[in-house]
C-alpha cells in the first residue's frame, strides 16, 4: 500500500484556517454579503455551510474567494480556497510547502468512506456536497497512490462516480484500479450537458436519476475500447 508523505504531521494536528479568514455567520457588509449570494446563488444554505466550518477570506493571498475546509475527523486537514469575484484562476489552493499537505493526501468528506455503504466520487468539493452527505471529491480525476487506497480500503462497499460532463471516459479509466475491489458506478453526464457541465450546475435531482449500474474490470475496457 501506499504510504503518504504526510505522516510527519501527527494525525491530530490541524492546520490554520488562512490568514483574514472569516466565517459566513460574520459577514462583511461588501464582500461578505457577496460570498453569501454567491454561494445561495448555486442553491447552497450559508446556515449550513457556516456550521461545517465554511468561509471567505477579506484580505490577502485569498481575498474574493470562498474557503472550503476539508475536515478529517473533525481536524481541519486542508482547504480549497474557490473565487466569488470572477477571478479567471478559478481556485488557488495552498501547496505542500505552505501548509505541509498537498490536495493529493487528501479527500473531501474523507470520513464518508467509513459512514455509508454507498459514496459517491465528484471532482470538486461543491459538486460533493450538492449531492449530500455520502459524496466525496478528489480535485481532479488523476487519484493519487493514497486517495486510490483510502477508497479501496474504505468501509463502503459501493462506489458511483460522478465526472463532469466531457470527462465521462477519464473516469472510466480510474474506475478500473477500484473495479476489482468495489462495486463500481460511473454516470456519463454528458446528455444533461444542455443544463451545465457539473453536478452543482446540472442539479442533484437530474444527476440522481440516472441509473447508477455496477460494471466488472471487463465491462469498463469494453466502453474504453468502443
Amino acid at each position: 500500500t501506499y504510504k503518504s508523505r504526510t505522516p510527519k504531521l501527527k494525525e491530530e494536528l490541524s492546520i490554520p484556517y488562512p490568514e483574514h479568514f472569516r466565517p459566513l455567520v460574520d459577514p462583511s457588509p461588501l464582500l461578505g454579503m457577496r460570498a453569501i449570494h454567491y454561494l445561495e446563488s448555486r442553491g447552497f444554505n450559508a446556515d449550513e455551510l457556516d456550521e461545517e466550518g465554511w468561509g471567505y477570506c477579506e484580505d490577502g493571498r485569498y481575498m474574493g474567494r470562498i474557503i472550503i475546509p476539508f475536515f478529517v475527523r473533525g481536524i481541519l486537514r486542508y482547504y480549497q480556497a474557490r473565487t466569488f469575484m470572477n477571478d479567471p484562476k478559478r481556485y488557488d489552493n495552498p501547496k505542500r510547502e505552505d501548509i505541509g499537505v498537498g490536495k493529493e493526501d487528501v479527500i473531501y468528506n474523507e470520513d464518508a468512506l467509513m459512514m455509508y455503504d454507498t459514496v459517491y466520487i465528484t471532482e470538486g468539493a461543491l459538486d460533493a456536497k450538492c449531492l449530500g452527505p455520502s459524496a466525496t471529491s478528489t480535485q481532479g480525476w488523476s487519484l493519487s497512490r493514497w486517495q486510490l487506497s483510502k477508497y479501496l480500503t474504505a468501509r463502503a462497499r459501493n462506489i458511483i462516480m460522478v465526472p463532469d460532463v466531457a470527462y465521462y471516459q477519464r473516469a472510466l479509466e480510474t474506475a478500473i484500479s477500484l473495479a476489482a475491489v468495489k462495486r463500481v458506478s460511473v454516470l456519463n453526464l454528458d446528455p444533461l450537458a444542455e443544463f451545465g457541465k457539473d453536478v452543482n450546475e446540472i442539479g442533484r435531482d437530474r444527476v440522481l436519476s440516472l441509473s447508477a449500474t455496477p460494471m466488472s474490470v471487463d465491462d469498463i475496457m469494453m466502453k474504453l475500447l468502443k
